[in-house]
């Protein structure tokens, strides 16, 4: 029940599938209702500028999906029993294909295939618009020329467009503006559905635009498909000539832009007259002799006079082959400089070297200051950096050595005080008092109440074991330790 009402549906349309491709591409075509009964199809075509038909393809096709061709004039229709397949698609093959399938014992289903056939454009050509005889010149080297006159400057067309191309110009300079673009198509080609288009640029003529690229841009279905250059050319009077001198060989160049290219003609010191661009310096020892240099074009001439002085001064411009070489003579003397004001920071200017003093040890207890001689018995004590400085000497009675950290406030106070003479060296064994050496020191007499030296031997850090370990006691004074 449902496939009857289904086939009645399509019965009742008619289906459009429209087809769109280029020329030289295979073309599908629909041509199938999609059901499986025994039904014969017949393929007509009708061109766009024909109101007549013509069959281009007739066939059977069973239930099961077999095919037999009934009629069939041309090998380019192929078909599978659901689809037409066209090939090579030509300009000529433009039009509605319609398809009429007649099922056994159902009404006939219409199926039209509107085909589109495009072609893309030939490559573009640029003609010159601007003749030998009037070329475009400097408006304002120009006086017959109006100032805001376009001029054209070339034309650039394409032909066998479908749909048309878009032609437009652009400059590869940014700077440079379009003046304006005279846009042109018509209709040519296969029965006037291929067009030609074509766009002139336009310019107000002025020295900058010479030597500019002007390009040329197809596009074509929403692609770009061409570009082309063309180089403009505007002719202007010589500008002001460059002088340049070479002191070595003592000869002189004379340079000027222009177009067309300038003559050059030097009027040398001597009076003399010179057509080559490089000339021989004269009375090279007159800083005030002169030349003149004019170049001229059949637009106009420019002249500049210079002096030996002014050639002697000249300064020429910077070679862009030596930029690399000079940037890294620079980066390299930078870098020194850098390098070389750390260095006497780090080591010269630092204020903070001054609170980074090593530590230093001896071998003596916070109380112990001797003079000359050495600590021996004392080895087992950690051996530290002797101090890097200048030996004091005692003036007074003793010539040895100070070493010891506290010995100069020793000394200091030795000076301004008479009972405080010398301190022994501990664990030195002593046959008797040094005949030059006053060993006595009547600290114990001076602090009765609180002077303890045997609390300090046996309890001070790293002499602690040194001292308990001794064989000989300490009978507790300060006149001899044995």
């Amino acid at each position: 029940m449902k496939t009857s009402l289904l086939w009645s549906a399509l019965a009742a349309a008619q289906i459009n599938n429209d087809v769109t491709v280029e020329v030289g591409q295979n073309a599908t075509l629909r041509c199938s209702n999609d059901q499986a009964v025994e039904q014969t199809v017949y393929v007509d075509f009708q061109a766009l500028d024909d109101a007549s038909e013509s069959t281009v393809l007739e066939f059977d096709r069973s239930a099961t999906g077999q095919i037999e061709i009934k009629y069939h004039p041309s090998n380019r229709f192929i078909t599978d029993g659901r689809s037409i397949q066209l090939f090579n698609a030509q300009l000529s093959d433009e039009g509605t294909y319609t398809c009429t399938i007649r099922p056994t014992g159902s009404n006939k289903v219409t199926i039209r295939n509107p085909l589109v056939i495009n072609t893309k454009p030939s490559e573009p050509e640029i003609v010159n618009e601007v003749p030998q005889s009037r070329p475009l010149i400097d408006i304002y080297d120009d006086e017959t020329l109006d100032k805001d006159t376009l001029s054209s400057v070339a034309t650039c067309k394409v032909d066998g467009a479908k749909p048309p191309a878009k032609v437009t110009w652009h400059f590869e300079n940014q700077e440079n503006e379009v003046g304006d673009v005279i846009p042109s198509s018509q209709q040519v080609g296969y029965k006037e559905r291929q067009t030609q288009t074509s766009s002139t640029l336009q310019i107000i003529p002025v020295k900058s635009y010479d030597k500019q690229s002007a390009v040329c841009r197809v596009t074509w279905n929403g692609s770009v498909l061409y570009t082309k250059s063309f180089t403009i050319d505007v002719q202007y009077k010589p500008h002001t000539p460059i002088i340049r001198p070479n002191k070595a060989q003592q000869k002189a160049t004379c340079t000027a832009e222009g177009n067309p290219e300038p003559d050059i003609v030097w009027t040398l010191p001597d009076g003399t007259t010179d057509s080559n661009p490089t000339v021989l310096m004269q009375e090279v020892g007159n800083p005030n002799a002169t030349y003149t240099c004019m170049a001229q074009n059949d637009h106009g001439k420019s002249l500049l006079e210079t002096t030996n002085w002014d050639l002697d001064q000249f300064v020429g411009p910077v070679s862009t082959g030596n930029i690399g070489l000079i940037v890294g003579v620079v980066a390299g003397a930078i870098s020194i400089i850098c390098l070389a004001g750390y260095l006497i920071y780090r080591f010269c200017l630092d204020p903070t070297m001054a609170e980074k003093q090593p530590e230093y040890d001896y071998h003596g207890g916070q109380r112990d200051h001797y003079v000359g001689g050495s600590q021996t018995g004392l080895n087992s004590a950690p051996q530290r950096k002797t101090p890097d400085y200048e030996p004091e000497y005692d003036t007074d009675d003793e010539p040895g050595q100070i070493v010891s950290q506290t010995s100069s406030r020793y000394h200091q106070t030795r000076r301004s005080n008479s009972n405080i003479r010398s301190t022994p060296q501990r664990n030195v064994q002593y046959d008797g008092a040094p005949a030059d050496v006053d060993l006595v020191d009547n600290a114990k007499d001076r602090y009765e109440t609180d002077y303890n030296p045997s609390y300090y031997a046996r309890n001070t850090v790293p002499y602690k074991d040194t001292y308990m370990s001794m064989d000989n006691g300490y009978d507790g004074s300060d006149s001899q330790m044995v």
